[in-house]
């Protein structure tokens, strides 16, 4: 079932493999690598957009970053910036709710990240931790 308040942010690299199942859940902002890319692009082949709809790479349920900053706290604060600018209060959908970070553990600078975004509540799940703001 497709959570439309969650979006998953994956620093992993090499996530391409367990991307078709986590797309099934929520929109999936993707770190930019070449499998992840190559991955990316065969999702947006095999899901086009179909006539008349926007052409906004939101809708596609996928988009990609760029690894930004040079401490994974600065790179965190970097990705929910755009997820804010994309899907926060002013961004006409539904207001995102929960963060989902896959693909390295949560260090404390992250989790002091998480709560300057007003994330607070966080839950260890298998495919990594989750950040509900109250």
């Amino acid at each position: 079932m497709r959570l439309l308040d969650r979006v998953a942010v994956v620093f992993d690299p090499t996530f391409a493999a367990a991307l078709p199942a986590l797309l099934d859940t929520c929109h999936v902002w993707l770190v930019d690598s070449p499998e992840n890319t190559a991955a990316a692009r065969r999702h947006w082949a095999e899901h086009p957009r179909k006539p008349g709809e926007p052409a906004d790479l939101l809708a596609t349920e996928l988009s990609t970053f760029k690894q930004m900053g040079p401490t994974p706290e600065a790179a965190l604060d970097a990705v929910l910036e755009l997820v804010e600018d994309h899907h926060g209060e002013f961004s006409g959908g539904p207001e995102v709710r929960e963060v989902l970070i896959a693909g390295t553990p949560v260090t404390d600078g992250m989790a002091a990240t998480l709560d300057e975004w007003g994330y607070v509540a966080r839950t260890g799940l298998p495919e990594g931790t989750l950040a509900s703001r109250a």
